[in-house]
């Protein structure tokens, strides 16, 4: 909310929204913060203009982040999901198709 807040139309204002997120607790800093350096990046890229560094001096100092067993499941899942079903696959058609 705090990066909307910040935003005037197709601009944003980083020290405005210092000033907002001032007022908020630690652990929503952090995601407000990173949630803009994902903003800014975005502008970047679509403009054609580097954003790498910038991007990575910003939120390099926000961590560490946990992540849940709940999140980590859904993580590994998306990322093996193909592999997954591959395997499944591999697995089970010989099993109804006797080939």
């Amino acid at each position: 909310r705090a990066t909307w807040d910040a935003a005037d139309g197709e601009t944003r204002d980083a020290t405005r929204f210092e000033q907002i997120v001032a007022s908020l607790p630690e652990a929503e800093r952090r995601w407000q913060r990173l949630a803009l350096a994902w903003m800014f990046a975005s502008d970047a890229l679509r403009r054609g203009r580097p954003w790498r560094a910038d991007f990575v001096r910003t939120v390099r100092d926000l961590g560490p982040w946990h992540t849940t067993a709940r999140g980590w499941f859904v993580i590994v899942t998306q990322q093996f999901t193909f592999a997954i079903v591959l395997a499944f696959v591999w697995v089970l058609l010989p099993v109804f198709f006797r080939l």
